[in-house]
């Protein structure tokens, strides 16, 4: 099973698959992160999400099984990632980050380091990602939510 997380916001877009396969082990799929400058246009940032996903999304063998988006208060921004979504007629959530934060770093103000940490947990490193806003380990964290609604014990 793959879920995705999807972390955006205006001047970065962090996405990320996680595959569980039933046991203990989680394994990262693939993961990309789009730096958007920025960037105001909903239709541009659209294709900057369409080109991502079909960069990164490739997986012999498994199909996604669905995605888990950040709340976020640039609701353009999610309608693109659910459009991408949709266009695959792949099944997501909406989650704020304070349910990512209690549900994987132990309590709602747990921070992007604490996140982080716990996706360390599972072998799961993007070096250098914290400088830059954590943006894939965040990702990582609603992949992780979203594999936990589907049974995985976090």
């Amino acid at each position: 099973m793959i879920v995705v997380g999807f972390d955006l916001s205006h001047t970065r877009a962090g996405v990320v698959g996680l595959y569980w396969g039933g046991k203990w082990t989680v394994k990262l799929v693939f993961s990309n992160v789009i730096s958007l400058g920025g960037m105001k246009s909903a239709k541009v940032y659209g294709r900057a999400l369409d080109a991502l996903w079909a960069s990164t999304v490739k997986v012999p063998g498994e199909s996604i099984d669905s995605a888990v988006i950040e709340r976020i208060p640039q609701g353009e921004l999610m309608g693109c990632a659910r459009g991408v979504l949709e266009k695959r007629n792949i099944p997501y959530i909406l989650i704020s980050s304070t349910q990512t934060k209690k549900l994987v770093g132990g309590s709602g103000k747990a921070s992007k380091a604490d996140v982080a940490r716990v996706v360390r947990g599972y072998g799961i490193e993007f070096p250098g990602d914290e400088g830059l806003g954590s943006d894939l380990y965040d990702a990582a964290g609603h992949a992780l939510v979203g594999l936990s609604k589907k049974g995985m014990p976090l």
